[in-house]
């Protein structure tokens, strides 16, 4: 089957309905807390293409080719199918071995109590989360040690999910060496990420606002509960009015 070029991508996220517009949506946590948006680019009904996952995979090789890319890392769970693609298309167009690797989250937690004795004697810890990180896991860290590593991801908002997951390659001895996304929705840059090179195949601006100060719950538009994080806001905020769009 014949390649997409970046105008056809384009073409196929609208034509699948990848690109929302005058909606609501509850965004991923950041860093500062929780965001909604009236707007949203839906990764799911661009990957789940053969065809569209296949050319974007192509692309982003394409433009790290000189990079000497030995892993590619994508953080879970969006970007794990990608970074397999784009590593595959690094072997072909290069005629050189590359692997990949997915960095997964990690909860924090910190000791809120003294150790105690369990009912058999046994010393019990007791804990709670107070946060979570990003990790290479598994046996990847034995790959991803000293290697050059190019991170994948599908959308920029922040930025946040991609500094976690260049933090947890540096973490193990891994060298990031750029970061390819198909969507900057938050006109994220290089610096801003640490990276030296930032690819990036759309550059579509869409406002965010935060949870508390969200002009759509105070106007009562109902929240999208097909795409983003409708339920963890429900489940935050159980005597909301909201309605929900199912």
């Amino acid at each position: 089957m014949e390649l997409l070029t970046v105008p056809q991508i384009l073409e196929a996220c609208r034509r699948r309905g990848a690109i929302l517009k005058d909606d609501h949506v509850v965004l991923t946590e950041k860093p500062t807390g929780f965001f909604h948006a009236p707007s949203y680019f839906d990764k799911d009904r661009v990957l789940s293409s053969g065809q569209v996952c296949d050319s974007v995979a192509q692309i982003m090789a394409t433009q790290f080719l000189d990079a000497d890319v030995e892993v590619v890392v994508g953080p879970t769970y969006g970007a794990v199918g990608l970074a397999a693609e784009v590593a595959g298309w690094l072997i072909c167009l290069g005629d050189r071995d590359v692997q990949w690797a997915f960095a997964q989250e990690k909860t924090v937690t910190e000791l809120f109590a003294p150790i105690v004795d369990g009912a058999y004697g046994e010393p019990v810890t007791l804990s709670r989360p107070i946060g979570r990180e990003r990790i290479i896991g598994r046996y990847f860290p034995e790959i991803v040690k000293d290697a050059k590593v190019l991170v994948v991801e599908d959308v920029l908002a922040s930025g946040g999910s991609v500094m976690e997951t260049n933090a947890a390659v540096r973490a193990v001895g891994g060298i990031v060496v750029g970061t390819a996304v198909i969507c900057n929705r938050g006109g994220v840059t290089a610096d801003q990420l640490g990276v030296p090179i930032l690819y990036s195949m759309f550059d579509i601006p869409m406002e965010m606002s935060p949870e508390e100060e969200c002009p759509m719950c105070r106007a009562g538009k109902p929240i999208n509960m097909q795409v983003g994080h409708g339920k963890l806001f429900y489940e935050r905020h159980p005597g909301s009015v909201v309605p929900r769009q199912l």
